[in-house]
């Protein structure tokens, strides 16, 4: 799955404003999946 187009430039710029949290409902059986996932598409 790719992120929503645009949304990686857009966490960059907010990124440099405030400090981001990410919250998901994602089941803890994939919490490995989901911060790989995250951490390979907003580093």
């Amino acid at each position: 799955m790719s992120p929503f187009e645009g949304s990686q430039e857009a966490i960059e710029k907010l990124k440099k404003l405030f400090n981001l949290v990410i919250i998901t409902s994602r089941q803890t059986s994939i919490e490995k999946e989901t911060k790989i996932w995250l951490e390979n598409h907003f580093p």
